[in-house]
């Protein structure tokens, strides 16, 4: 018996390999256990979950999970992550403003004879919206809701 090893003889596989044959390329993170204040999560998380922002690539900047950024933002949610929980969602007071009576119509500078009648004023459904910091924003119906919503968040941001 030869004192070789045969791979043919042995391993009916071999020579018969499936994909390409390449380098394989091994992406791993080989960092120590690090220990976040609370401080640097709260950031963290205020980077990741700000409007327009990504979760992925905030993770990636920070160098960790995504699933790391979820489990700091629900201990936030319960309170364990500061110590206490944030203010729960409360019905805001509304107040109705008095009906706006009816205009009449300027008179025309044309020869048309002036009309008669006097147009109802337009029900526009005005909106005042009047935050705890003594901020009030008025809006009626015509409003467009993206904008809208901008400004709100851009109001209740600290």
């Amino acid at each position: 018996m030869d004192s070789k090893f045969d791979a043919t003889a042995s391993d009916p596989t071999t020579g018969r390999r499936s994909g390409r044959n390449g380098a394989v390329q091994v992406i791993a993170r080989m960092s120590v256990k690090r220990a976040w204040t609370t401080s640097q999560k709260m950031a963290i998380l205020d980077e990741a979950f700000a409007p327009g922002a990504s979760v992925l690539k905030v993770a990636e900047r920070h160098e960790i999970n995504t699933g790391q950024l979820y489990t700091w933002r629900r201990l936030l949610l319960e309170g364990s992550l500061t110590g206490r929980k944030p203010a729960a969602p409360t019905f805001a007071r509304v107040n109705m403003a008095p009906e706006i009576a009816a205009l009449p119509r300027p008179a025309s500078v044309s020869a048309a004879p002036a009309p008669t009648e006097v147009e109802p004023a337009r029900r526009s459904g005005m909106i005042e919206i009047e935050f705890i910091s003594g901020v009030r924003v008025r809006v009626d119906g015509d409003v467009n809701g993206k904008a809208l919503k901008r400004v709100l968040d851009a109001l209740q941001s600290p």
